[in-house]
């Protein structure tokens, strides 16, 4: 995960660097970020509550069966997926900037604002 301001660098150092990119790079923070982080940090920034009710793997499970891309995002929630790949840094001559905690805190108010509509 990164954030808009992030992505841009890495778009900008891919733009000017003085040669050309080599296949595909996964764009990400070389800080991994769980679940857990994003959910306590975006729920804290927002001042959002915690749900209310718990259920369990399975019982989501059987409430997206009919809900395809639903199904796919669930499993990018509760399965760890970490892409490292830290050439484009190291390709582009750019940093990754700040962690997902940090760099979410600095577009808060611009997920409250988009929230509050």
């Amino acid at each position: 995960m990164i954030d808009v301001q992030t992505l841009g660098r890495a778009l900008l150092g891919a733009a000017l660097a003085p040669v050309g990119p080599a296949g595909v790079y996964h764009v990400n923070h070389p800080e991994p970020v769980t679940c857990s982080q994003l959910l306590s940090t975006v729920l804290t920034e927002l001042d959002l509550p915690w749900a209310r009710t718990e259920i369990g793997l399975d019982e989501a499970r059987a409430r997206l069966a009919d809900v395809p891309y639903a199904k796919h995002h669930f499993e990018m929630l509760t399965v760890d997926h970490w892409f490292a790949d830290d050439r484009v840094w190291r390709d582009f001559g750019c940093a990754p900037g700040p962690d997902f905690p940090a760099a979410f805190a600095g577009h808060a108010s611009w997920y409250r604002q988009f929230l509050s509509r």
